[in-house]
């Protein structure tokens, strides 16, 4: 029986964090009592977190493990594991420890009621300092002086979509760009937003992978290139815009 939930959730070199991430993670949705997959991506790790998630396999029903061997980035991970999903519902968050358990099961109750194709997080809380919190921010508003979306916070997770939404958007970034690709290309077709406060309790175990200047530079080169670009990388300028109600079965 195909589960309702297929959440993935990428990994790279998280040791420190990986098995509380997965157990409590797992633990929120069977309480919610939604039929759900857990897919792990090993993405590309050189540290002890494949055999840690390897070993929580056996015990979790529900976990599956995908296991990329060369780390491509953020978006390559994610991809792999989406293409491996078999539920109605299917999305990803990073496996840092640093998105409440419970936010995905608040997003696929918010989709229901609002008959949202799009769920999405959106900190009003951030743990993670101030420089961040000051690059976000700035980064949010020149998103929005650009496209208009629907959000204050275009990067937070959990990311979730209704399997059709899914065949329609095809993300294709390997970076961390998938998450606005996603949204550009979400608006571009007229799917419909949803999105669940979630307080960011931020990392309290390993650091984060992320160069903030560089990743900054690539972002806003990315996101003038979907603006500005008829042919763009990931195919945001080229999708004919199609009637929402298209989207709202598989």
């Amino acid at each position: 029986m195909k589960p309702y939930l297929s959440l993935v959730v990428p990994f790279y070199n998280e040791e420190d964090c990986a098995a509380s991430v997965i157990s409590d993670l797992y633990t929120a949705l069977e309480d919610s009592g939604i039929s759900f997959e857990l897919i792990a991506v090993q993405n590309g790790s050189q540290d002890r977190t494949g055999q840690i998630l390897t070993e929580l396999e056996k015990e979790k029903r529900h976990l599956r493990i995908l296991e990329v061997p060369q780390n491509k980035g953020f978006g390559f991970g994610v991809i792999q594991g989406l293409m491996e999903c078999s539920g109605e519902i299917i999305g990803y968050q990073p496996g840092d420890g640093q998105i409440p358990n419970e936010a995905a099961v608040a997003i696929v109750e918010k989709m229901k009621i609002e008959g949202a194709q799009i769920g999405k997080g959106c900190r009003i809380v951030r743990n993670d300092g101030w420089i961040r919190r000051i690059i976000t921010l700035i980064y949010n508003r020149f998103v929005w002086l650009l496209f208009r979306l629907p959000t204050k916070d275009v990067n937070s997770n959990p990311k979730l979509m209704t399997a059709s939404a899914y065949r329609a958007i095809q993300p294709r970034s390997y970076d961390w760009f998938i998450d606005p690709e996603i949204l550009l290309k979400a608006r571009r077709l007229g799917l419909r937003f949803c999105e669940v406060e979630i307080v960011s309790p931020g990392r309290k175990q390993g650091r984060s992978k992320i160069g903030i200047i560089p990743v900054c530079m690539v972002f806003v080169l990315n996101l003038l290139k979907a603006r500005f670009l008829k042919n763009d990388p990931w195919g945001i300028n080229s999708l004919a815009p199609l009637r929402p109600v298209e989207y709202l079965h598989r």
